[in-house]
Parts: structure tokens; C-alpha cells; sequence
């Protein structure tokens, strides 16, 4: 089984990214019905067919596939895109082999190179300030103590990486809150506390199951996804609460079976009362062929309870919330040689639609 995760991991990281650009610096565009939207990264399938980008305009209700390919004059991406997301103004793609940082503008029009010296096998990445944090894996991972991962800095004025923070354990999602940097890991039960104004000075929390991806409350404190893991013994896994005043695990809500897919396995409704998680497993459903089982699950902040929203999923890679509809979107892949959907449900549990996607949706992020 061990040796069925590291393919797995292989084949999400590796792959060769576009790095064409043109001289234009402008790199802002202001939030209009051209920009507006839902964006989905669909992974693709590792070396033979690339990533790609859907927008989904949402309030013309409109798909616009290959979006990247039609924003870059029919220049596609060459790669697989670990994780995208938007920061002031600027959307950065975390790239693998050629390992890079690729920034657009809000219209997916690449006017820069990719960042890459500094740069290793990226995962995710979270903005403070002039700076973006990005977890990342290193040129060799060894995928069991993963000793050389670490976090790498880019001050966004200049796209540079100025500083490493060595950090073992392979870092995958990020959070900023009170003055830290948190890293979930995924090779070691714990998280990572780094402080932002003395990098060497790095904090553990201890977890009962190994960590992916968080999420934040209005107090800023954080929600964990606690997963299994095929190289260490876990004792729970599930949602843990951490409290950052006092950087503590405070609560741990169990789940059996959380999602360790690498895409948006949690995501908050609006004014996060309700928290949707992906719970799910890689079942083999022919020689050589791998699939997503499982549900979708809706976690009630106040009583701490989860209860099925959506069950008997087949291929379910990730879960959004539109905070500007209160619908939900969840991102099924067919196939990595096929299309994918997104369907959309209302909070009443009721089917809206299903979206035609790219192959291998993963993640979806908005601009409104």
C-alpha cells in the first residue's frame, strides 16, 4: 500500500510548466464581469495530457473551458497545477517540473516568467503582507520522514524567493494568524508554528492523524483536517479545532476516512455555520485504475456535529462554497482522461446542476 501512495504522490507532483511571457508589466485589472467568476483547476493526467483552467461566470451562468489556453494567444500549460489561488490582484499557479510559481493577472494572462530559482516541488501557498509562504517538498523527497521540505518566501514585488524556512515533515497547506505562519504537515502528526518575525523559532502541535489543509474562523482560529496515514499510526482522524491565542489543539471532531486527496477537501459556508468536508478513499476499480469513493459531509460549527449531505460519490476531488450564492460546488472527476463536472446544490441539500469541467477538477477559487 505504501508503494500505491508514492506513485499517487508522484503523480501529482511531477510535470513540465509554460514559461512564455510577454513585456507587459501591467498586472492589475479591476473586478468587472470579465473577471468575475468561479475558476476551476483541473489537474489533467501527469505526462500525457496538461492542466487547465475553467471559469464558470456564475451570475451569467456561463463555462468557459480551456480558459488559461484562450487567455495566452493558444498557449496552453504544459504542466500539472498543484494549487492556484488569487492574492492581491495576482493569481498564483503552484507549478512541478519544471518546478515553478506561475503569476497571472485577474484575466489568467501570464505577463511575467514563472518564479522557479529557490523553488522545489510547490504545494500551496498563503499571503501576508508583500510576501507569499509556499510549502514545498523539495528536489528529492524521500516520502517518509521528508527531511529537506520547507517553506519558501517570495516577496511579491519583486517575485523573487528571499528567505528558505527549512521545515521537515512535508508541509502542505498554509495559514497566517496571530503574527504565525501554521503548516500542516503531512508526513508527521503535528503542525507547525512558525513565527513571521523569527523564523527559527518553530512550535509543535500535536495531532492524533496526520494534516492537510486548514481553514479559518472569524476569530481566527483554525480548523485542521486530520487524516490516515500509510506511514505512521494514527489515533483519530477527522476535523481538530486549534486555537491560536494559545496555539493548542482544542478539539478534535472525528470522522473516519477524511479525504487525503490533495484538492479542496473543506471548504466554510459564508458565515460559517457549516463546514463541508470531503470524506473518501482510493478504491482500485480495474488494473491499474484508481477511483474516489465516498460522501460529502456538512459539519454544524455550533453543535460539532457532521451529518451526510451528499452520499455514494464516485470521484469527488474537492468542495467549494460560492459566499455570494450560498450554493455548493462539488468537483467530480470522470477520469484522467476525461472531462470532469462540478455539481452545484443548494443549502437544502437540493441538486441545481451538473458543469462540464476539465479532466481531473481539483480546486476551485473565486474572484468577486
Amino acid at each position: 500500500m505504501k508503494q500505491i501512495l508514492n506513485f499517487w504522490v508522484l503523480f501529482l507532483l511531477t510535470g513540465a510548466i509554460f514559461t512564455g511571457c510577454s513585456d507587459d508589466d501591467n498586472n492589475k485589472y479591476e473586478l468587472d464581469e470579465t473577471t468575475i467568476g468561479c475558476y476551476i483547476v483541473n489537474y489533467g493526467n501527469f505526462g500525457k495530457l496538461p492542466s487547465s483552467i475553467t471559469r464558470y461566470d456564475y451570475k451569467a451562468d456561463t463555462v468557459t473551458n480551456l480558459y488559461f489556453k484562450r487567455q495566452n494567444n493558444g498557449l496552453e500549460l504544459l504542466s500539472n497545477i498543484q494549487y492556484a489561488n488569487v492574492y492581491n490582484g495576482t493569481i498564483y499557479m503552484m507549478g512541478n517540473e519544471r518546478d515553478e510559481v506561475i503569476t497571472t493577472n485577474l484575466l489568467f494572462q501570464q505577463t511575467a516568467n514563472g518564479i522557479s530559482e529557490g523553488i522545489a516541488k510547490p504545494r500551496f501557498f498563503v499571503g501576508n503582507g508583500d510576501y507569499i509562504y509556499v510549502s514545498c517538498w523539495g528536489s528529492n523527497p524521500d516520502w517518509d520522514e521528508m527531511k529537506d521540505t520547507y517553506i519558501a518566501k517570495i516577496d511579491t514585488r519583486t517575485n523573487e524567493v528571499v528567505e528558505t524556512i527549512p521545515l521537515p515533515g512535508g508541509p502542505e497547506g498554509l495559514a497566517i494568524a496571530n503574527g504565525h505562519l501554521y503548516a500542516a504537515l503531512n508526513y508527521r502528526k503535528s503542525v507547525a508554528v512558525v513565527s513571521l518575525s523569527n523564523y527559527e523559532s518553530i512550535e509543535y502541535i500535536e495531532t492524533p492523524g496526520v494534516t492537510s489543509y486548514f481553514i479559518e474562523d472569524a476569530d481566527n482560529n483554525l480548523y485542521v483536517t486530520l487524516l490516515s496515514s500509510f506511514t505512521l499510526e494514527v489515533e483519530d482522524t477527522g476535523l481538530g479545532y486549534i486555537n491560536t491565542a494559545t496555539k493548542t489543539l482544542e478539539e478534535v471532531y472525528s470522522l473516519d476516512g477524511i479525504s487525503s486527496g490533495y484538492g479542496s477537501v473543506i471548504a466554510p459556508d459564508k458565515d460559517f455555520s457549516t463546514i463541508y468536508v470531503l470524506a473518501s478513499s482510493w478504491v482500485e476499480v480495474g488494473a491499474g485504475n484508481w477511483q474516489q469513493m465516498g460522501a460529502l459531509y456538512s459539519f454544524d460549527v455550533a453543535s460539532g456535529a457532521f451529518s451526510p449531505f451528499v452520499d455514494n460519490l464516485t470521484g469527488a476531488n474537492g468542495v467549494t462554497v460560492n459566499h455570494d450564492t450560498g450554493n455548493i460546488y462539488l468537483l467530480i472527476s470522470l477520469g484522467a482522461t476525461e472531462s470532469g463536472k462540478m455539481q452545484i446544490y443548494k443549502r437544502d441539500k437540493s441538486f441545481v446542476k451538473d458543469v462540464q469541467v476539465g479532466r481531473s477538477p481539483a480546486w476551485a477559487f473565486f474572484i468577486n
